[in-house]
């Protein structure tokens, strides 16, 4: 300790403080700490930015190959069930959103309202007949 006695905080301790020694030291740490927090803030700043774009990479990584393998998977969905036209895209698109709800019904065919085109004749839309039960009159 006695090679630091002209030190203000060493004096303070001592007991032989000089009041403008001790002002001046603690203005000189001010003045530091100042400089010190500014570049700790800037550093803190950059790093700050830094790994915020580190986790929006790996973000933007984890939901486009989370895309991709939704993809994949719907369209061996839709190969596998050999749907096409409208159908096949609302299926596709309900296996985006994952709604299996919205797949099942897409794939449940009403088979009641299927008619048999290759036994419909070319002269039959002319031909009388009644209402068929999917038909409504109109009065």
């Amino acid at each position: 300790m006695e090679s630091f006695a002209d030190n203000p905080y060493v004096s303070a301790i001592g007991g032989t403080a000089d009041a403008e020694a001790y002002a001046g030291a603690e203005e000189r740490v001010s003045r530091a700490l100042a400089v010190a927090w500014a570049d700790a803030a800037t550093e803190a700043a950059r790093r700050e930015n830094v790994v915020g774009r580190a986790v929006a990479l790996m973000d933007s990584v984890r939901v486009a190959a989370r895309t991709d393998s939704t993809r994949i998977s719907c369209g061996i969905l839709i190969d596998s069930l050999a749907v096409g036209g409208i159908r096949a895209d609302s299926i596709r698109s309900a296996c985006m959103r994952r709604d299996r709800e919205r797949i099942g019904l897409l794939i449940k065919i009403d088979t009641l309202l299927l008619r048999d085109s290759t036994k419909v004749l070319a002269d039959s839309l002319r031909s009388k007949t009644r209402a068929r039960r999917d038909t409504t009159l109109l009065r």
